[in-house]
C-alpha cells in the first residue's frame, strides 16, 4: 500500500503510513492525509482485507 504523495510533517516522530491502523470492535480505523486518491485507495485495500469490518478514517492536523 503506497503512502501519501505529500509529506505533511518532517518531524522524526510522525509516521505517514496507512499501515498504521487499528482493528477494534469490528471497525478498522486508519489515518487520512489529505491525498484524496491515496486516502481512497487505502480505504479500499483495508476494506478488502477486512471485509466484515466498518472503515473509519481520521485526518491528522498537527
Amino acid at each position: 500500500m503506497d503512502g501519501p504523495d505529500k509529506v505533511r510533517s518532517w518531524s522524526s516522530s510522525f509516521v505517514d503510513s496507512y499501515l498504521n491502523f487499528h482493528v477494534v470492535n469490528g471497525a478498522v480505523i486508519t489515518a487520512q492525509f489529505g491525498d484524496p486518491a491515496k486516502d481512497a485507495a487505502a480505504r479500499t485495500t483495508l476494506a478488502a482485507v477486512f471485509p466484515d469490518g466498518r472503515s473509519s478514517s481520521s485526518t491528522w492536523t498537527g
